[in-house]
């Protein structure tokens, strides 16, 4: 055989060996099915009083219930209970979670009546201004007390891990920031003057330049940076309280809006409770004070 033939049928025995030891992807396993939606359903019960309702998962699967109750809270479980203090139309979503993959359906609940004791709360008066402040209460970073930022566990009222020594931050465009919560519509915004600080390590600042509130980078180091900001685009906020335990949570609408420094979690921050000053406030003073 010529040696231009034996190089051809060699390179032919490699292709063929190739073809035949080319790995096969077994079957994968089948999850089954997303659900679909008219598998889904969920109960709106009344409460105990005017305000209150049970949401109860009557989906005809089994999976795992995600809850937003329209008011600006979202929980995971078979049954929620939800407040809803003001009248007006809330639209109440449930995302069911199986094997197969996740479905949502929505149902709108109309409130027609108001709870003037939550109005009248000193807590709601001190954050918004009550009544009297139809364009809300604005705060600021105390940037001049100790452990104006923190970190610490889920489970503590102060930041057992690290704490900010006065104007530590100096310079970092934060202790301009504006948070304004408006007791009309539990409006809630906030004007960082086209510029912030927030947490690079956690991922803040990719969630914040995928939604396009947060835009170009100005300074990094491996945990913070500081950034361009596009306010606007944090789309419509609202702000409710939510009692657990005896004690009071400030929760944002939305992962868009944060409170103070943008860590990239979802907002819900420990607030007053009794003689004790909570957490939110502790890092905020009215903008009225001296804006460092």
């Amino acid at each position: 055989m010529k040696r231009k033939n034996i190089i051809i049928a060699a390179l032919a025995l490699i292709g063929f060996a190739w073809y035949g030891c080319e790995p096969m992807e077994p079957d994968k396993p089948s999850i089954g099915n997303a659900p679909t939606e008219d598998q889904l359903d969920f109960q709106i019960i009344p409460g105990d009083d005017a305000f209150h309702y049970i949401l109860v998962n009557a989906s005809s699967i089994p999976g795992v219930p995600n809850w937003d109750l329209g008011n600006g809270n979202k929980y995971v479980g078979d049954s929620a209970v939800a407040y809803y203090p003001s009248p007006g139309t809330y639209t109440i979503k449930l995302t069911l979670y199986a094997k197969g993959g996740s479905t949502t359906i929505s149902k709108t609940h109309e409130q027609t009546e108001t709870d003037w004791e939550f109005f009248a709360n000193p807590l709601i008066t001190a954050l918004t201004g009550g009544a009297d402040a139809p364009n809300g209460k604005t705060w600021v970073i105390d940037s001049l007390s100790d452990a104006h930022l923190g970190v610490g566990p889920a489970d503590s009222y102060s930041p057992v891990w690290w704490a900010a020594a006065p104007l530590a931050k100096s310079g970092h465009h934060l202790y301009d920031d504006e948070f304004t919560f408006k007791l009309v519509g539990f409006e809630y915004n906030i004007n960082t003057h086209g510029s912030t600080h927030v947490n690079h390590d956690g991922n803040a600042d990719e969630d914040g330049i995928a939604g396009g509130y947060y835009i170009s980078e100005l300074w990094s180091d491996a945990y913070d940076i500081d950034l361009t900001t596009n306010d606007a685009a944090r789309g419509p906020l609202t702000w409710s309280i939510v009692e657990e335990d005896g004690k009071s949570y400030i929760v944002i609408s939305s992962q868009s809006g944060n409170i103070s420094y943008d860590d990239g979690n979802p907002v819900s921050m420990k607030s007053l409770n009794g003689t004790k000053i909570s957490y939110i406030f502790a890092l905020l003073v009215e903008l009225l004070a001296t804006i460092n």
